[in-house]
């Protein structure tokens, strides 16, 4: 069986490159305040208030900073995996990735809309394909109906 992975995450360049910008404007913005604030220390100053536009230049690096970290692009936050061991489904950002063990299912029904499974233990579930774009759909569903063809899973 080979391999399967379908990353889901939207792909979002703008996001990226505007990361980038962000992180070139805090290393700009963190150069600057920190040659300030060294300027001013070697001068020996005592007043407070010459630290203060260097300390807002270190300040709106950091600031940038955090900004480029939280809008770099997204991986691997949602995708579909089914491997020679598991099936795993992570359609949801939020939640935690949902693994079934091929060796724990009993009983497999992959429809149009959703996944319904049944475990070994007796446990029952389903799993919503709402989160899947359309174009990927039939070749995620077909990609799990042949792996559990060739695992002996009954579908």
């Amino acid at each position: 069986m080979t391999p399967f992975f379908l990353n889901l995450a939207p792909v979002n360049q703008s996001g990226s490159t505007l990361a980038k910008l962000y992180l070139f404007m805090g290393v700009v913005f963190f150069i600057l305040g920190g040659l300030g604030m060294y300027r001013q220390f070697t001068a020996q100053e005592v007043s407070l208030n010459v630290y203060l536009l260097p300390f807002l230049q270190l300040a709106l690096a950091v600031s940038y900073t955090i900004v480029a970290w939280r809008r770099r692009k997204p991986s691997g936050t949602t995708y579909v995996q089914v491997t020679e061991e598991h099936l795993e489904l992570k359609l949801a950002s939020n939640q935690a990735p949902v693994t079934l063990p091929w060796t724990s299912i009993s009983l497999l029904r992959v429809l149009p809309d959703k996944l319904l499974y049944r475990l070994t233990s007796g446990q029952t579930g389903q799993i919503e394909f709402d989160a899947i774009p359309e174009e990927y759909e039939d070749t995620v569903r077909e990609a799990i109906r042949q792996a559990g063809k060739q695992k002996g899973v009954s579908l």
